[in-house]
Order: C-alpha cells, then structure tokens, then sequence
C-alpha cells in the first residue's frame, strides 16, 4: 500500500481504502452535514475509494470515489470532512484518484457537483477538467 502525506497538513495521509477502512469509511460519511454529502456524492456507490486519515487521532477525514461507467469512463466524486477544510485536501484526494484511475485503464473522468460549491469545482477545474453546463 503506498501511503503519502499532505504538505498542508501534516497530521492527514492518503492511501487507497482497504476493505478494513470500511468502518472508518462510514463513521467519516456520518459525520457529514446532509449538504456536503449531497454536493460531493449525489448518490454515487463506490467503486474505488481513495480516503485521506488524520494520522493522529486515526479517523478517515476525506475520500474520493471512482465509479467505473465502463468504455474507460468512470464517475468520480470528492468529500472532505468540514473541519478540514481549506487544507488542499481534496485536491490531494483527486490527484491520487486520477493516479488510480490509470493504474484502472480509465482515461475519462466525470464529475457532477452543485454549481454553488465554488471551492470543489476550482479544485476539478485546475486539474484539467472542464464545465460542460449547469443546472441552477
């Protein structure tokens, strides 16, 4: 398993979920607000997860989703807890997410999110991915 740390925030590592992050996993979805679960998975199930875990007090504190639609397109989604927010977190999460992805053969990347997380969608759209419209 490869394991990296956030210069951010030293105290967060990432790795691919295990089958043993699974009860960290839905502690961590708990947790959530209603909204952010909402903005972030839209009623995604998981295919692949990526997960970031605060190191010192052992709780999974974002992940990022992989959901294979198959032809080398899959559907992805990116959560981080609030109170670690603004840590650039999410954006490790999908660039670790973009790695596994390839590692998977899967060569696009969709991604649906409310147009009002401004934060989310700066994230997705500096790593190369494009608005394709809205609905408000």
């Amino acid at each position: 398993m490869v394991t990296a740390t956030s210069p951010t925030s030293p105290r967060v590592c990432f790795s691919v979920a295990r089958a043993n992050d699974a009860d960290g996993i839905a502690r961590f979805l708990r947790r959530l607000s209603v909204a952010s679960r909402r903005s972030a998975y839209l009623g995604t199930e998981p295919g692949l997860s990526v997960i970031a875990r605060d190191r010192d007090a052992g709780v999974v504190v974002g992940q990022a989703v992989l959901v294979n639609a198959g032809g080398g397109v899959a559907d992805i989604a990116v959560t981080v807890a609030d109170a670690y927010d603004s840590h650039q977190i999410g954006a490790h999460l999908l660039e670790r997410l973009i790695v596994e992805a390839r590692r998977h053969d899967i060569g696009t990347l969709r991604a649906d999110m409310l147009a009002h997380s401004h934060r989310i969608v700066d994230v997705f759209t500096w790593h190369g991915f494009a608005p394709v419209g809205s609905r408000m």
